[in-house]
């Protein structure tokens, strides 16, 4: 007989924090501020060292780029095409949490080029990902990492991270069809739509930069203002622009 996997009992004060992560998941208007938000908030409930949350590029959905991180650095980009598991995992296009030690056997694992690319050199042993996809379209991805000295994380911390995958899917589709739109805005004229929704010259400066995909940080710099500065220009124009 097939075994249930079911989550732990939780308390409601437990259920109140999850729904309180849901809730920062739709209701943060600053796509890299949630991103960054939700994995300092799940660790209020699964044990990790370090993660980062990347973002699939819209041409090769192998490549992830625009890291959010806690507690470690990461690369600009990741390239699964070097990734065999990996890659194969994500080339299926669902919503998807998993081990490492799920597609690789324990004993070969630390012999794997991922384990050698990414896990060694920040002295990183398990890992947990969360593969986000939504219309057969790869959205992003969510990886969490432990030491050596830690235990592998176990079912009840994949059923647990399982619990957002869906809200998280829709929130990145929104904010890719978010940016679609922005686009088609810009391509008629950047100076128009600024005069019709009445936009400060920095704020149509700063429209033009995000619909090129750019991040608050890279728009800081090019700009030369703070990261909160960039923020408060882009909360406005989503006002603005409705």
């Amino acid at each position: 007989m097939m075994q249930v996997m079911k989550l732990e009992k939780l308390e409601v004060k437990e259920w109140m924090a999850i729904n309180r992560v849901i809730y920062k998941i739709y209701g943060e208007e600053m796509f890299d501020v949630m991103r960054s938000d939700f994995l300092e908030h799940i660790n209020m409930f699964i044990d990790f060292d370090s993660a980062y949350f990347y973002i699939a590029d819209k041409d090769n959905q192998l490549i992830f780029e625009k890291p959010a991180v806690f507690q470690c650095e990461a690369p600009d980009k990741i390239n699964l095409n070097g990734v065999p598991d990996l890659a194969e995992i994500v080339q299926n296009k669902k919503s998807i949490v998993f081990r490492e030690t799920d597609i690789v056997e324990r004993e070969a694992w630390p012999s794997t080029q991922n384990y050698k690319l990414y896990y060694r050199p920040n002295n990183w042993h398990y890992g947990m990902r969360l593969i986000i996809a939504k219309d057969k379209r790869i959205l992003g991805m969510v990886t969490l990492f432990r030491s050596i000295s830690k235990k592998n994380f176990d079912i009840n911390d994949v059923l647990m991270l399982d619990l957002f995958k869906d809200h998280l899917a829709l929130r990145l589709s929104n904010e890719l069809n978010a940016k679609k739109n922005i686009n088609v805005a810009s391509s008629v004229s950047f100076d128009k739509t600024a005069e019709k929704y009445e936009l400060t010259k920095k704020e149509r400066v700063v429209l033009e930069m995000l619909s090129h995909g750019e991040s608050a940080e890279q728009i800081s710099g090019q700009l030369d203002v703070s990261v909160n500065t960039v923020k408060k220009h882009t909360v406005n124009i989503y006002r603005k622009l409705g």
